[in-house]
């Protein structure tokens, strides 16, 4: 009988001392918008590596954190400098109900996640955005952008204006495939794209993805900009993919192991050229 009193406190205190994961809310109940003051989450504490981060209401991060995982509601969560959050659970932005969640990340900022990272829901009224702004994101697993039109709406948005990313693959998941959007801010040199992106690969679930807005940068006819280098497997369904943004229009291509954006020449380019090697042609002729 003591036997078995010893082994019942001792299984009773080893369960008080097990931490058991929380869904812990951002409400901005202390007014001053900082992931750093407690009294802005509900509970008045802040979420530990074992606790899922919900941010219900607008939040700046500027030191580092550890969470289970992360889910931004109708909401925008910045990352500036200084700041990280390093998650082992699955990124969610904007994946409730009638939401339109935001994460930005800005210079200096970095988001370190072990499980991937989701834009948007499949299949409710809700939109998913993450910007890229001069921050760094590392995952080891994959980013999925998600859209569904009809009787929901669901939209994602990946705006890639500056900074570093890496990350295994890129996933559209689109019912409709209209509502997808990839922005990519180019820098302002005419070769080179102003953010590094790594991929082992570049995958899509239903034959064709949305977009590609490429903004900010001087292109020039012929122009090539690498968007994803090092990929480990071949890019699917590149030709599905609508280019906006260039006024001459570009093509999307694989060149080895890399994404690469060409440049169409315009008309009248063509037209020049065309018009100078007949020129040029025709004098070789009288000079023969």
């Amino acid at each position: 009988m003591k036997k078995l009193t010893k082994t019942i406190i001792i299984a009773a205190l080893t369960a008080s001392h097990v931490t058991l994961a929380a869904n812990i809310a951002f409400n901005n109940g202390g007014g001053d918008g900082s992931w750093e003051t407690a009294t802005n989450w509900v509970g008045g504490a802040l979420p530990t590596s074992t606790d899922s981060a919900q941010i219900q209401a607008n939040a700046s991060l500027s030191s580092a954190q550890n969470v289970s995982g992360v889910l931004v509601y109708t909401a925008e969560l910045v990352i500036n400098s200084g700041g990280s959050i390093t998650a082992t659970s699955v990124v969610n932005i904007g994946q409730a109900t009638t939401t339109d969640g935001i994460l930005t990340i800005n210079t200096g900022g970095t988001l370190t996640t072990t499980n991937g990272i989701s834009l948007g829901p499949q299949s409710v009224n809700a939109s998913g955005t993450l910007n890229l702004n001069g921050g760094t994101i590392n995952s080891t697993n994959h980013i999925v952008g998600r859209g569904n039109t009809g009787a929901t709406r669901a939209e994602s948005f990946l705006n890639f204006n500056a900074g570093t990313a890496s990350f295994r693959n890129f996933e559209f998941n689109d019912i409709d495939l209209t509502n997808v959007v990839f922005n990519w801010a180019l820098s302002g040199t005419s070769t080179v794209a102003n953010i590094s992106v790594t991929s082992a690969s570049f995958a899509n679930d239903l034959a064709a993805v949305d977009t590609f807005n490429f903004t900010g940068g001087t292109l020039v006819n012929g122009d090539v900009v690498t968007l994803i280098s090092g990929a480990g497997g071949a890019f699917t369904n590149l030709s599905g993919i609508a280019v906006t943004g260039i006024a001459s229009g570009g093509v999307l291509s694989q060149v080895g192991n890399d994404l690469v954006l060409t440049v169409i020449p315009e008309p009248s380019s063509l037209m020049l050229l065309t018009g100078g090697l007949l020129s040029l042609a025709f004098y070789r002729r009288r000079k023969a």
